[in-house]
């Protein structure tokens, strides 16, 4: 879980401090580092910044960190080491979310705490203004290019043959998960997305999917009722579950009521790749 830090500033002086004095005690912790340009305004660079926050955490479920936002446009994620491959498309995520949401190119960097440790403090001395000095214009490092080429494992992502014609209703009320899913899925289906159960009928008539994503917890109706309504319409419809709540009753339930199957929040690309396979 990454904890938001509210006083930013004085926490990012007192961790540049404890680098100072024993770089080595950080060799399995990380900062990867965002910033929005300068030229969108402040309130919109603060939203898109907790929305980039809110796809961290569940991107990097299993990390444990801090979230720190020292700057309207910047922001700091510490944690401790986790997979490479998740941090990497975590950030790509990221990117590509808040290049939407302010159609301007945001950035990002990734330091090893230990390895990369006076890079960083000059970092935040200097960006922040935390000691002498004002803030900078954001930059790429060289030495960041080299930790991603060099330390990187090989990725291996997915790769997977699918019809592209098969047509997916995703039914989600969280714009952030609707964009994850969007974005794992965008070379390998076609997908339509609905944030309300009530929406999702109208676009199940209309639509015509071969697979439905179906979260349990809608703002205007409970997921339950809308697999019913959805198998009424067409006893043959294939209907996932999406959600958080793949406790035993929940899932013997709604399987019982005709589910096919369960894709639980975070979700994995694979185990969606499994259900459109099935298609």
């Amino acid at each position: 879980m990454l904890e938001r830090v509210t006083d930013a500033n004085e926490k990012l002086t007192q961790l540049a401090s404890a680098l100072r004095t024993d770089a080595s005690s950080w060799a399995d912790w990380v900062a990867l580092c965002f910033t929005i340009p300068r030229m969108i305004p402040d309130d919109k660079s603060g939203s898109c910044l907790a929305d980039i926050a809110d796809l961290l955490n569940r991107h990097l479920d299993q990390a444990e960190g801090f979230v720190f936002i020292p700057h309207p446009h910047a922001l700091i994620t510490v944690l401790q080491l986790a997979d490479y491959k998740l941090i990497i498309e975590a950030a790509l995520q990221a990117t590509e979310m808040a290049q939407i949401q302010t159609n301007a190119a945001p950035a990002y960097e990734i330091y090893h705490l230990e390895k990369d440790a006076g890079h960083f403090i000059e970092m935040v001395y200097t960006r922040f203004g935390l000691e002498q000095g004002s803030p900078q214009p954001w930059s790429s490092p060289s030495h960041l290019m080299r930790f991603c080429r060099d330390d990187m494992p090989d990725r291996h992502p997915i790769h997977q043959t699918l019809k592209r014609s098969t047509r997916i209703l995703l039914v989600e009320d969280d714009p952030v998960t609707r964009w994850l899913v969007r974005n794992a899925l965008k070379d390998e289906c076609e997908l339509v997305t609905a944030s309300s159960g009530n929406k999702a009928l109208h676009m199940y008539q209309s639509y015509s999917p071969d697979l439905v994503f179906l979260d349990i917890g809608l703002p205007d109706r409970d997921g339950g009722s809308v697999l019913d309504s959805i198998l009424k319409q067409d006893p043959g419809a294939r209907v996932v579950m999406f959600t958080h709540n793949d406790n035993f009753d929940t899932m013997v339930d709604t399987i019982n009521r005709g589910a096919r199957g369960f894709v639980t929040k975070p979700f994995h690309r694979g185990r969606l790749l499994h259900y459109i396979n099935t298609v």
